[in-house]
């Protein structure tokens, strides 16, 4: 495992990239986050990323509120 170490910390508190990342997914839970891994094909992704760029928001802002507008409309 590779440390990584800031200038300003000494080695006491230096942490590994693992470290940093379970520490990242806790605060994630803490959130009431779920993470989502999935493959999209080639195409879609494609489409994401224009819905994405046009809108001026993340990958991920898009997919919540296409999932919200199709939630609302279903119901």
């Amino acid at each position: 495992m590779k440390k990584t170490r800031c200038k300003a910390t000494p080695d006491l508190f230096t942490k590994t990239n693992a470290q940093r990342q379970k520490e990242y997914r806790q605060r994630q839970k803490e959130k009431q986050g779920i993470r989502l891994d999935m493959y999209l094909d080639n195409d879609i992704h494609y489409m994401l990323e224009q819905l994405a760029d046009s809108s001026d928001e993340s990958m991920k802002a898009t997919i919540a509120r296409i999932i919200k507008k199709e939630y609302a409309e279903q119901l």
